[in-house]
């Protein structure tokens, strides 16, 4: 008797071992609660850039350009940045250079409308952020690091902001841009730089679906 009453306490405590777990390998895993998209305080954002020559240098920005960005801003959970520029909205505050940007023999932007980065994977390395994406532009795709500062601090209302301050260079030439205008041959160097400020609010919405932001 003892020992069949043995048998059916240690029966029981088996089942009720193999249902425990088996009740928690069906357990969802929790996904981020933190997932938020970046709404783009355009009036303090910008793109622009700064190309050089053998007497001076050419700045210049892009006035209008879509940014999207997602993911949660304290751990980089789920993060994912996009940005497309208007190639047709170059200024470098000279009306009949800027026609000339807009030609084949730069932008070419009736077959080239947009210059597009979307990004693989965003990392913290000491105190930037690396965004590692790929670069669209001209009908060429390159792969490309851009080091951010991240910053986010109260602004003059209070609000709390985030700003992303970002500066790289690139090889016009790995582009195919300007590769046979003349005057780009004889005075126009290679190595342009890029200067990015991005600043804005992060808040609660859906991954893969931010609110269209665009600078003006």
């Amino acid at each position: 008797m003892k020992r069949s009453l043995s048998f059916v306490l240690g029966l029981v405590l088996v089942c009720s071992h193999a249902l425990f777990a088996a009740d928690k390998k069906k357990e969802p895993s929790t996904p981020s609660q933190n997932i938020k998209m970046f709404e783009l305080d355009s009036a303090h954002s910008y793109v622009s850039f700064t190309a050089e020559t053998l007497l001076f240098d050419v700045p210049g920005r892009f006035k209008q350009y879509d940014v999207k960005i997602s993911g949660d801003p304290d751990t980089l959970d789920h993060a994912q940045v996009l940005v497309s520029i208007d190639t047709s909205s170059i200024d470098t505050n000279q009306e009949k250079r800027d026609a000339h940007l807009r030609s084949k023999d730069f932008f070419s932007v009736s077959e080239y409308p947009n210059i597009i980065f979307s990004s693989k994977s965003v990392k913290k390395q000491g105190d930037k952020l690396m965004v590692f994406g790929v670069l669209d532009m001209h009908g060429v795709k390159k792969e490309l690091t851009i080091p951010f500062q991240a910053i986010q601090a109260p602004n003059g209302a209070g609000v709390l902001e985030h700003v992303y301050r970002g500066e790289f260079s690139i090889s016009r030439k790995d582009f195919a841009i300007a590769a046979d205008s003349l005057a780009a041959k004889i005075s126009m160097k290679d190595k342009i730089f890029v200067h990015v400020l991005l600043a804005g609010f992060f808040n609660s919405g859906k991954l893969g679906v931010p609110e269209k932001s665009k600078a003006k």
